[in-house]
């Protein structure tokens, strides 16, 4: 573990919950590229810790941060009184609801704008 930590240029911890941490490290591979690394730990029944990373490539950040823009914009504006329509999913990332992801990403506040480049 401590070898893994070698590369870690920055790291901000989201606390949720007494069993949950979620850790986003910045790292940097050998060629110099830089990558986030989404860590998540969590404790189960049995109190043993569970580890889950996903890793997001320099190239794909942007994309990622608007992609997460999106998914908690439509979380927040979700009405749970309306029952779920299975119309409205889809087997292929980005397509639900596509012709709404160019007004939403349009109303993003303020304080996300300067992410996307």
């Amino acid at each position: 573990m401590q070898q893994d930590n070698l590369n870690e240029l920055f790291t901000w911890i989201v606390r949720a919950g007494q069993n949950r941490q979620y850790f986003l490290n910045i790292k940097q591979d050998r060629k110099g590229d830089l990558y986030l690394v989404i860590k998540e730990t969590k404790r189960n029944q049995d109190g043993q810790k569970e580890v889950h990373r996903i890793m997001i490539f320099e190239k794909d950040l942007d994309n990622f941060v608007v992609g997460m823009k999106e998914v908690v914009h439509f979380i927040n504006n979700f009405d749970k009184k309306i029952p779920f329509n299975s119309n409205n999913t889809s087997s292929r990332p980005g397509e639900m609801n596509q012709p709404q992801t160019a007004a939403l990403a349009t109303d993003l506040d303020d304080d996300f704008k300067d992410l996307i480049v």
